[in-house]
């Protein structure tokens, strides 16, 4: 699974897909492989370069957030939000 990979590499998921964190299988893969995961949660449907100013417009944010794996949060236009806690 491609939330394996993306944990064991430490790297940043952004993505889309709001329901995600809904999903039993996608939400046990998020927690055990410690992902770190940004769905750009806007209700408009933004272009990539809006979503590119969106995420440099909040990258601060985004960083200070994100430290501790796992970690789900939503940006929207106003900024970040915490969507899901995980159980330690």
């Amino acid at each position: 699974m491609w939330l394996r990979h993306v944990g064991d590499n430490d790297w940043l998921t952004i993505v889309r897909d709001k329901r995600m964190r809904y999903r039993t299988t996608e939400k046990a893969a998020l927690v055990r492989h410690r992902v770190r995961v940004v769905v750009v949660a806007t209700s408009q449907n933004l272009n990539i370069d809006q979503t590119v100013d969106l995420l440099t417009s909040h990258w601060h944010a985004i960083e200070a957030a994100l430290v501790d794996p796992p970690a789900f949060y939503h940006l929207t236009m106003t900024g970040l939000s915490k969507k899901l806690d995980y159980e330690p």
